[in-house]
C-alpha cells in the first residue's frame, strides 16, 4: 500500500526554446504556485478476476485447552459446555477447535480423559505440573466441535508420551468401528459410533523451553536435533514426583509408610540412583527381605515408579525430604516414529511438526505469531504497538519462504495467535479483551487468507475473565484473551469474537485482489502504519465480499472501485466499532463493542464510505463478473479537443498500451473549456457492463476526471441516456464504471469535471469489460 505521489501540476513536454515562451503565460497559471491540490480521497479498487488462491475452511478455529472445566467453559459434573457457550461459539461461526490445549495440555494422556468421568485418570498441568482433573475429555471436547459444526484437531503428548499412544489416539478418533479396530469399537462404546475425522495432529506444543516446555528434551544430550529422531538422555537429581503431580510439594515426602514416586520421563535405564534428602539410596528387587532401617527402594523401570518401605520392611523417608533421581531416560520417541506410527492407522491425516526440519518430511509446521509487549504510558502507546505488530504476515510469509520446497511440502499451522501480552499504566486488566485485540484480530484475518493458511485457531475460547477460577488457573497468559469471557454464567462476545464473526459471515471462498492508492499513513508511536487495511474475497455465487481495517484513531474516507464487477445497486454492511480503542463488553456492559448490519447502495463506479475510527468494515455486494475485452480492431471514433503543441495528446494513445502516452485535451495558450468527451468506436458489437479508466500514471494530477458520464450506443450517433453517471477520486488507481449489461458498438466516455477543479482532460489508458 503506497501513497499517492505528489504530481506537478502541469502537464509539460518542452519542445522548442520559441514553443516554450509562447507558451510562459499558461504555464505560469498551471505551475506549481497555482491553484492548492484538492485533497486526496484513498482509493480500494476491487477485482473479482485477478484470483490468488482459496480461503480454507479451518482459518476460523479457537484453542481450548480441557483443564479446570475448559477455563470454566463447562459443567464439572457432566463434562459439557454450557449452552449459552455453545451458542455464542456456534453464532460465531467457529470451524476447528484445538485440544487438550497448549502448555496445559503437554503432558496428557488420552486414554485416562475418556469413558464414566467418575473412572478416569488425574492429568499433569504441562505448565505448573500440579494435578487437573479429566472432566472435560477427549469425547466431550470432539462432540462439542460436532454440535457447532466444527471440526476438532489435536496435539499428542511428546513431552512424556510415545508413538504408540499417539497412534491409538488416531484410532479412537478417526477407526471404523465396525469391529475391526479396537480403540474404534471402543469409541462406539463410549457413545460416539461415528469416527470423528480428525485432520491435523501436531506432535508437542511449543517445545522451546517455555514453562519447562521441552521436556525430556531438556536432559543432557538432548536439545532440538532429539526432537526428529528421538533417544535417550541423563538427567541429575531431578525431582520426582506423584502420579500426575510435578509440583515441588509432590517431590516431598509426607513420611508416610509405602509411598510411591514416579520419573518425569521414563523409561529408567538400569544404573539410576534415587535421593532422599541429597542422600542416596539402594535399589533393590523386593522390600519384604528389608529391615525396618534398611534405605531401600524398588523401581519398575517401564513406568518409572519408586516405591518406598513402610518402616517394617524398608525405611520410611523422612517428612519433609526431597525425593530426586539420577537417571538414564528414555529411548524416547521422536517426531518420525510419531508420523509414522499415526500415519499407519489413518494415512489421510496431517501430522504437524513442533520444529522446523529441513530434511524430515512433514506434513505442517507448527507457529504461534503472537502480539506481545509490555505495558505502555498510555492508551495511544498501546494501540501504535498493537498494530504495528499485527502486520505479522511478515513472521509467518518468512516461516512460509523457509519451508517451501522441504520434504513433505509441509505448510504453516497456526495453532495460536492473537495478542498475548499488552496494556498500558492505568488499565483494568481488561485491555486483552478491547477493540485493540479486535483490530488485532482481523488484521491477523487478512494476513492469514492473503497468505493460504489451511488452519488457524485463535487463543483462546474460554477463560475465567469475570468469574474467579479456581487455583492455579493462572500463569497461561491474561485470561481476558477470551473470544466469549467466562466463567459461567459470565459468558459475552468479546471485541474479537465480533471481529471473528463478521469474517465468518461475509468472506468467500477464493481470494481476490484488492488494493489501495492514496492510503494515510498514521505516525505510530512504535512506527508508522497504513491507516487502512484490505482483503477481498468472492463465492460461487455472485458474491464479492471486501472487509476494510481502520486502524486510524479518526475516521477514514475512501472510494470504493469494483473493478470487472456489475454490482446489483446495493449492499450490505457489517461494522465491529466501539467508542474506544480501549471498550471492552463486560457482562454489566455487553454492548462496548458491537457488531451492527446495514446496506448501502452502490453506484455504477462503486461507493464513497467513511471507515468509523478504529473499525472492522465488511461489504458484500451482489452482481456479475465482468472480463476485459480485447482491444485488437478499435479505433478512436472521436475527441472533442487535444493537446498537441506541448505535447503529443492524441486520443489513440489510450489504446496503446503504453503508460508513457495519454489522451491529453488542448491546454498551451488556453485550455478548451470542459466538458470533453473521447468516443471508441470498438469494430463490432459487444455486451458490454464496464468501462475502466487509467487516469495519468507519471505523479501528476492534472487533467484526472472528477465527475463522469458514460454511453454506449449501436450507431455512434443515437447515443440516449448515459448507462453510468458518478465521481472519482483523486488517485493514480484505474477507475471503473459499472453499468447493466448494454449491447453497442460505440462508447462514449464524457469528462464534466476536473479533479483539481481546472479545464483539460487526461487519460492514459481506456477498457471495456463485457463479452
Amino acid at each position: 500500500m503506497t501513497s499517492s505521489p505528489p504530481g506537478r501540476l502541469c502537464p509539460r513536454t518542452v519542445v522548442a526554446f520559441v514553443v516554450a515562451m509562447a507558451v510562459a503565460a499558461m504555464t505560469a497559471l498551471l505551475a506549481p504556485a497555482g491553484p492548492a491540490r484538492a485533497a486526496s480521497m484513498a482509493t480500494i479498487t476491487v477485482d473479482p478476476t485477478t484470483t490468488s488462491g482459496s480461503v480454507s475452511p479451518s482459518l476460523f478455529g479457537a484453542n481450548t485447552r480441557f483443564g479446570f472445566d475448559q477455563f470454566g467453559g463447562s459443567d464439572p459434573s457432566t463434562g459439557q459446555v454450557y449452552p449459552a457457550l455453545s451458542s455464542l461459539a456456534q453464532d460465531a461461526g467457529i470451524s476447528m477447535l484445538r485440544y487438550p490445549g497448549g502448555i496445559i495440555g503437554s503432558l496428557f494422556h488420552w486414554k485416562d480423559a475418556i469413558g464414566p468421568i467418575g473412572s478416569r485418570g488425574c492429568q499433569t498441568h504441562g505448565g505448573s505440573g500440579m494435578v487437573l482433573d479429566s472432566h472435560y475429555g477427549v469425547d466431550e471436547a470432539a462432540r462439542f466441535a460436532e454440535s457447532i459444526g466444527a471440526s476438532t484437531s489435536i496435539v499428542v503428548n511428546f513431552g512424556d508420551g510415545s508413538a504408540q499412544e499417539a497412534a491409538d489416539w488416531v484410532a479412537y478418533m478417526n477407526a471404523p468401528s465396525d469391529g475391526s479396530n479396537y480403540w474404534g469399537s471402543l469409541r462406539k462404546a463410549n457413545g460416539h459410533a461415528a469416527p470423528y475425522h480428525v485432520k491435523y495432529w501436531e506432535v508437542g506444543n511449543e517445545l522451546n523451553g517455555y514453562a519447562n516446555g521441552d521436556y525430556w528434551l531438556s536432559g543432557a544430550g538432548g536439545g532440538n536435533d532429539k526432537y526428529a529422531t528421538g533417544g535417550t538422555v541423563s538427567f541429575t537429581k531431578q525431582p520426582m514426583g506423584g502420579k500426575c503431580d510435578r509440583t515441588t510439594a509432590g517431590s516431598l515426602s509426607t513420611g508416610a509408610a509405602n509411598q510411591s514416586f514416579y520419573a518425569y520421563y521414563p523409561a529408567v535405564a538400569p544404573g539410576q540412583t534415587v535421593y532422599v534428602g541429597g542422600t542416596a539410596w539402594t535399589q533393590v528387587s523386593g522390600l519384604s527381605s528389608a529391615g525396618a532401617t534398611d534405605t531401600v527402594y524398588t523401581i519398575d523401570p517401564a513406568t518409572g515408579k519408586v516405591t518406598f518401605g513402610d518402616g517394617v520392611h524398608g525405611a520410611v523417608p523422612p517428612n519433609g525430604k526431597a525425593i530426586t533421581l539420577t537417571y538414564t531416560s528414555g529411548p524416547h520417541d521422536g517426531y518420525t516414529a510419531f508420523r509414522d506410527a499415526m500415519r499407519a492407522v489413518d494415512p489421510t491425516i496431517k501430522v504437524c511438526s513442533d520444529f522446523v526440519l529441513p530434511t524430515v518430511t512433514t506434513d505442517c509446521v507448527q507457529d504461534h505469531p503472537y502480539v506481545q509487549f509490555d505495558d505502555t504510558a498510555n492508551a495511544n502507546q498501546a494501540h501504535d504497538i498493537a498494530m504495528s505488530q499485527s502486520d505479522t504476515q511478515n513472521s509467518v510469509a518468512t516461516l512460509q519462504n523457509t519451508i517451501a520446497g522441504y520434504p513433505g511440502n509441509p505448510t504453516v499451522m497456526l495453532s495460536e495467535y492473537g495478542m498475548y501480552l499488552g496494556g498500558y499504566t492505568g488499565d483494568d486488566g481488561n485491555y486483552l479483551a478491547s477493540l485493540d485485540q479486535g483490530l488485532v484480530e482481523a488484521n491477523d484475518m487478512a494476513n492469514w487468507i492473503r497468505l493460504g493458511i489451511p488452519v488457524a485457531e485463535r487463543h483462546c475460547l474460554v477463560d475465567y475473565q469475570f468469574t474467579a477460577g479456581p487455583p492455579g488457573v493462572g500463569g497461561l497468559g491474561g485470561a481476558a484473551q477470551s473470544l466469549f469471557g467466562g466463567g459461567s454464567p459470565d459468558f459475552v462476545n468479546s471485541a474479537s469474537a465480533h471481529v471473528l464473526t463478521l469474517f465468518t459471515h461475509m468472506t468467500g471462498s477464493t481470494v481476490v485482489s484488492s488494493s489501495i492508492t492514496g492510503n494515510p499513513v498514521k505516525a505510530g508511536y512504535a512506527g508508522n502504519y497504513g491507516s487502512l487495511k484490505t482483503i477481498a474475497t468472492k463465492d460461487g455465487s455472485g458474491h464479492l465480499f471486501l472487509t476494510v481495517i481502520n486502524r486510524d484513531t479518526v475516521d477514514r474516507q475512501a472510494q470504493v472501485t469494483p473493478a470487472h464487477f456489475a454490482s446489483t445497486g446495493t449492499a450490505a454492511v457489517w461494522t465491529v466499532d466501539g467508542a474506544a480503542t480501549t471498550s471492552v463488553n463486560t457482562p454489566a456492559d455487553p454492548d462496548a463493542v458491537t457488531l451492527t448490519k446495514s446496506t448501502t447502495p452502490v453506484g455504477p463506479g462503486g461507493l464513497t464510505y467513511t471507515f468509523p475510527a478504529h473499525s472492522v468494515t465488511a461489504f458484500q455486494l451482489t452482481g456479475t463478473e465482468t472480463h476485459r475485452l480485447d482491444r485488437t480492431g478499435w479505433s478512436v471514433k472521436y475527441v472533442d479537443s487535444t493537446e498537441t503543441v506541448a505535447a503529443n495528446g492524441a486520443g489513440s494513445n489510450v489504446l496503446d498500451g503504453d503508460l508513457n502516452t495519454r489522451w491529453i485535451t488542448k491546454w498551451s495558450g488556453g485550455a478548451d473549456p470542459l466538458p470533453h468527451e473521447i468516443q471508441l468506436d470498438l469494430g463490432t458489437s459487444h455486451t458490454l457492463t464496464s468501462l475502466s479508466y487509467l487516469p495519468r500514471q507519471d505523479g501528476n494530477s492534472n487533467g484526472m476526471i472528477a465527475n463522469y458520464e458514460v454511453y454506449v450506443s449501436t450507431d455512434g450517433v443515437n447515443w440516449g441516456s448515459p448507462v453510468a453517471t458518478g465521481t472519482w477520486g483523486n488517485s493514480t488507481a484505474e477507475k471503473t464504471a459499472s453499468f447493466p449489461p448494454t449491447t453497442g458498438r460505440y462508447v462514449r466516455l464524457r469528462a464534466l469535471s476536473e479533479v483539481l477543479g481546472q479545464q483539460f482532460t487526461t487519460a492514459d489508458e481506456i477498457n471495456l469489460g463485457g463479452t
